[in-house]
């Protein structure tokens, strides 16, 4: 609405049903694409993580993983980078 810079969602589609959280993810992502907003996204969905470039994932509150997407290629950072 106010064209953020960055966008955070905490488990965007953790209480809708299927079709209306595919029609959320769907504007999400389209809102990074045309728009350029960086999303931060906290869910636990795997195959929303997925879609995105980088997923850091966390356990003990700690970073246990670091993945980046490249030119549709994962690899995982040696380093978690800020």
């Amino acid at each position: 609405m106010n064209q953020p810079k960055i966008l955070f969602a905490d488990e965007p589609m953790g209480n809708l049903d299927a079709e209306i959280a595919a029609e959320i993810v769907g504007l999400i992502f389209e809102l990074n694409a045309t728009m350029g907003t960086t999303l931060m996204l906290v869910t636990h969905d795997r195959e929303l993580t997925q879609r995105a470039d980088r997923v850091i994932g966390l356990k003990g509150g700690t970073v246990a993983a670091d993945t980046r997407v490249e030119s549709g290629l994962s690899r995982e950072a040696r380093e978690p980078r800020p």
